[in-house]
This record gives structure tokens, C-alpha cells and sequence, in this order.
């Protein structure tokens, strides 16, 4: 028998190292294009943040059982799954519904409101981000000291201290210019309320955010009002008026004709101005009702006895 070749061994050496690469590649391949595995689970997560979500538009139209019920499944999902960032916007949201919809005297509402805000503290120390949901908690810091305006001025410090830290998260930003617009309020800083005012109502329009414009136009007229710029005034309610009916917001809307009316029975309305303010004060009691709000409807009615 002949002896193979040098050549042809060396051939034959090289196919096999070759058929052996060409195999492990095509495995390798054939592994990394196959469809990964998901490894974070997300359906509870996802319908808790939806029910968040759900409740503060509920919170923003005064529907406060609903808001009720939703946080509380919202709270409960986010316990199952132990998510920290989650339990902590909804202590922070119990704030807010708590100052809403409570009927108990300040002292109460503001002690619940700060066990709600150490709830919302210890949940932000171990949350994805620490630094910032620590930030957004001290804007709700700030919101406590609003209840009894108390020491204003440090809580305008706070403000200070926490906007860029929360910059990147506009929604929030927008909440404390509304913050800062309000603490501006009680002090009688008009000018630089209303300016708060009008940075939150664009930046939430910007951001989409549709049920809180209307909050914020609605605060520039108050401004506005107060200081005796009554078509300013007017002119923000009609944008307040705007959004909340694009966000189908019963109390909003009646609570903008009921600011229409007001505003136009200050400093010596005319006679068109009082005939225009019935109407808007009428029409108000009306939507309040017609949404169940019976008890708001009687300050639209309580209006029109000056007519």
C-alpha cells in the first residue's frame, strides 16, 4: 500500500480542523440567534403602575373612594413583587389624597401625611435610584409644611435645594414650580406665583401630563385675580377650562365656571359682566351635579343668591 502524502495528510488535517471550527460556529450561532429568555417578570409591575396611574387621574377629578381603592390595589401588588420604587410614589401619592380628600383638622392630616412620608423614605432608600426618589420625597416634604403654612421659607429653601436634582424627571419638575407658585402664594409674592404657575402649565403641557394643566391655569387666575388683573385672569381660566374638558374632568370644569364668575363680579362688574357671571355660576351647579357632586354644586348656588 502506498504511504499517503505529507500534502494529503496535511489536507486531510486541515479539513478535519476545519469541519470542527465550521461545527462549533454554527452552534455558537445557532444558540446566540435563538430567543432569549426573559429574565425579569413584569405583568404585576406593570398593572400596579397602571392602577397608580389610574388613581391620581381619579385624585385630580376628586373621585377620592375610587382613588382610594386603586392606590390600595396598587399597594398591595407592589408588596407581592417587593418593588421599592413603586411603594414609594404611592406613600407619596396617600399624601396627596390624604390633604384632598381628609375631613379631620390639620394637625391630623399633616401627622398622617408625614407617617406617610417616612413610609415613602424608607421604601426610597433601597429603590433603583435612591438620590433621586430621596429628592422627590423632600418635594413632598414641602407639600406637608402647605398644610399649615409653616415655616415657609425653609420649605421654599427645600424647593431650591432639590430642582436640579429632579430636573430629569419633568413631571415631578412641573409639580414643585407648582409647589414653589403656591408657597409664593401664601406669602403674597404674586408676581413670582404666577410666574411658578405658568413654568408647571407649560411644562406639563409639553409632557402631556393633561390632568394637572388645568390645575395649574386655574392657580395663575387665582393670582391674577388677587391682583386685580381680572382679563389675565379670565384668560387663564378659559385655558384651565380647555384641558379639563379635553381630560373630561366634571370637577374641574365646574370649578372653572364657578372661578368665571367670581372673577367677573370683581371690581365693579358691569351689568353684561353680572349677567355673564349667573350664567357661569348656574351652568357650574349644574355640571357639579350632574357628576354627583352635590356638595360643591351649593357653592355655585350660594353665589347666585346675589343676584
Amino acid at each position: 500500500m502506498k504511504k499517503k502524502s505529507k500534502r494529503t495528510k496535511t489536507f486531510f488535517g486541515q479539513t478535519i480542523v476545519l469541519f470542527v471550527i465550521l461545527t462549533l460556529y454554527i452552534f455558537f450561532v445557532s444558540c446566540s440567534s435563538a430567543p432569549k429568555r426573559a429574565m425579569e417578570k413584569t405583568e404585576i409591575t406593570d398593572n400596579a403602575y397602571s392602577r397608580l396611574s389610574l388613581a391620581n387621574t381619579e385624585l385630580s377629578k376628586s373621585d377620592f373612594v375610587s382613588a382610594k381603592n386603586d392606590l390600595q390595589f396598587a399597594y398591595n401588588a407592589s408588596v407581592s413583587v417587593d418593588n421599592a420604587d413603586l411603594l414609594t410614589k404611592i406613600s407619596l401619592t396617600r399624601i396627596t389624597l390624604e390633604n384632598a380628600a381628609s375631613t379631620e383638622d390639620k394637625k391630623s392630616i399633616k401627622e398622617k401625611c408625614e407617617s406617610y412620608l417616612q413610609d415613602a423614605k424608607d421604601y426610597s432608600s433601597r429603590s433603583s435610584n435612591p438620590e433621586l426618589f430621596n429628592s422627590i420625597c423632600t418635594l413632598y416634604e414641602v407639600r406637608i409644611h402647605l398644610i399649615d403654612s409653616s415655616d415657609l421659607e425653609m420649605a421654599l429653601s427645600l424647593c431650591n435645594q432639590i430642582e436640579k436634582k429632579i430636573s430629569s424627571e419633568k413631571q415631578y419638575l412641573a409639580y414643585l414650580y407648582r409647589t414653589r407658585g403656591e408657597i409664593y402664594l401664601v406669602q403674597n409674592k404674586n408676581s413670582s406665583a404666577a410666574e411658578q404657575f405658568i413654568l408647571a402649565a407649560n411644562l406639563h403641557t409639553k409632557e402631556r401630563c393633561l390632568s394637572e394643566i388645568g390645575v395649574d391655569w386655574y392657580f395663575a387666575a387665582r393670582v391674577y385675580s388677587r391682583d386685580g388683573k381680572k382679563q389675565e385672569a379670565l384668560d387663564c381660566l378659559q385655558k384651565a377650562l380647555k384641558y379639563d374638558r379635553l381630560d373630561e374632568n366634571t370637577t374641574g370644569i365646574a370649578s372653572d365656571y364657578y372661578g368665571l364668575a367670581i372673577v367677573l363680579l370683581d371690581n365693579n362688574p358691569t351689568e353684561n359682566e353680572k349677567k355673564l357671571a349667573k350664567k357661569y355660576a348656574e351652568y357650574s351647579a349644574l355640571v357639579y351635579k350632574s357628576g354627583g357632586f352635590d356638595s360643591y354644586a351649593e357653592r355655585s348656588l350660594t353665589l347666585l343668591k346675589q343676584f
